[in-house]
């Protein structure tokens, strides 16, 4: 797999879409649970309130970028939960006991099986998942020649 050609091919917008919404949501529940936990600061119940809203938003932006529903959903919760996990431990202090630590290893592994494969990012549909389907004539064709241009490389090397 070639670094470079994936780096080239890969959805950037849409890759800082879901990373927008990642930050958002985590934002969002960290300034509910701050407000949750102070007296009468309808600030932060506002804000993380607001900042939920925008989630609702990236998310329609997201899934209007004919990635499917799966792989955009399956990176932000993980994502987000990995990210809320430290957000807990390290600025709340909360403790996590045996079980909740497997969990979170388990969620992270298995959304590792949704990271971008080369074909995906050759494909230029998805930034992730195996099942990336390439739906329209051009970009059957620069997976094609990306293909072609790869076994000829292979030939010479």
């Amino acid at each position: 797999m070639n670094l470079l050609k994936i780096l080239k091919n890969f959805d950037w917008k849409l890759a800082i879409i879901i990373l927008l919404l990642i930050g958002c949501e985590a934002v969002g529940q960290t300034l509910l649970e701050k407000a949750s936990l102070e007296d009468n600061n309808n600030l932060l119940v506002i804000g993380g309130v607001v900042l939920y809203a925008i989630v609702g938003y990236i998310y329609y932006i997201a899934l209007s970028s004919n990635i499917s529903l799966a792989i955009v959903n399956i990176i932000w919760q993980a994502a987000t939960i990995l990210i809320i996990t430290l957000i807990s431990v390290f600025y709340f202090k909360q403790k996590l006991t045996n079980k909740e630590i497997i969990g979170i290893v388990i969620v992270a592994i298995g959304s590792m099986f949704f990271a971008p494969t080369e074909e995906a990012a050759i494909g230029g549909v998805a930034i992730g998942g195996a099942d990336a389907k390439i739906t329209n004539i051009k970009d059957r064709e620069r997976l094609f020649r990306a293909k072609y241009k790869n076994d000829i490389d292979k030939l010479f090397n």
